[in-house]
């Protein structure tokens, strides 16, 4: 999103009412923007942890110290594992859709709706 840009909402930011585009808030889109922020923040966290220390204990075995041409094949293969379960965790922490109070929105949306909670997408 640009500063001063009067085309700021974009089609993938939009509340849904019984599966139909039903309005664009900036309470929303901010909320999207903060989980979005949280998701691209948490995602490489354990891919950048996990291997470390996995490799730093296993570095300290006979077999490795003893094989140390087997160093990168292992480092590649624990890097790989842990793409493979720390990556599907952490997108499942945060939904592509989420849902908003309805009291949390503005009052023009508050008053078009009489539904509790609205969901929206809040895109890639």
């Amino acid at each position: 999103m640009r500063l001063g840009n009067d085309n700021l909402f974009c089609d993938v930011r939009s509340v849904i009412l019984h599966l139909q585009p039903f309005a664009f808030t900036f309470v929303m889109i901010e909320m999207a923007l903060q989980e979005t922020a949280a998701t691209r923040a948490f995602l490489p966290a354990p891919i950048l942890l996990i291997p470390p220390f996995v490799m730093n204990i296993l570095e300290k075995t006979r077999f490795l110290r003893s094989n140390p041409r087997w160093n990168l094949p292992i480092h590649a293969a624990v890097v790989t594992a842990s793409f493979g379960i720390a990556l599907p965790l952490a997108i499942s922490i945060f939904p592509q859709m989420s849902q908003i109070a309805r009291e949390k929105l503005e009052p023009e949306i508050q008053a078009n709706t009489s539904e509790a909670v609205l969901f929206y997408n809040k895109g890639l």
